[in-house]
């Protein structure tokens, strides 16, 4: 006896108030870092507003936002704080120094980001 059955997915939908998808979807995971993505985006699209917080009157762009993260991270660099290997963590992951930020939501904020 031979018995068909026809399986059917349903791609991932969020709804509100959720933060977040569950279940198959069409599209194949990528792998990339938040740095890489915000470095697309202010290639593809360096004018398109990025950013707006009202109660700190600012308004950035993808380019400019960019921009103010890439100061950071040269200023991390710069005080001497490190990319490179330090040790092997207790999950055998290489990793360099790390850095704690506590703030409240706000433009310098998501720049650590």
């Amino acid at each position: 006896m031979c018995v068909s059955v026809k399986l059917q997915f349903q791609i991932a939908h969020v709804s509100f108030p959720y933060s977040h998808a569950y279940g198959r979807s069409a599209k194949q995971l990528q792998y990339l870092r938040i740095g890489d993505l915000l470095t697309q985006r202010a290639q593809t699209e360096s004018n398109r507003i990025a950013f707006v917080s009202e109660y700190e009157n600012i308004s950035k762009t993808y380019s400019q936002f960019e921009e103010d993260v890439n100061k950071l991270s040269k200023g991390l660099l710069d005080l001497g704080l490190s990319q490179s290997v330090k040790s092997m963590n207790s999950y055998n992951k290489l990793r360099g120094d790390v850095v704690g930020v506590w703030s409240c939501n706000s433009y310098p904020w998501v720049t650590t980001f």
